[in-house]
């Protein structure tokens, strides 16, 4: 996973498939797929609930939206 992400300049933090902090973080985020984008503020609060969908839509116009 490392090194596709390095290959592909994928450099933002990810969980590799499998580790134990998924079913953390599925409780918290209430996701149920992949891909799963959590947008967080400085406080950690979570920005949009529909981040892959902005992207898709807006590119990079989206990080103006939040």
């Amino acid at each position: 996973m490392e090194q596709y992400m390095d290959e592909y300049n994928m450099n933002w933090p990810a969980v590799e498939y499998g580790s134990p902090v998924v079913e953390k973080l599925k409780d918290k985020f209430e996701f149920r797929g992949i891909p799963y984008l959590v947008i967080l503020d400085l406080k950690g609060t979570v920005i949009p609930t529909s981040g892959v969908k902005e992207v898709n839509e807006n590119r990079v116009g989206a990080f103006e939206l939040w």
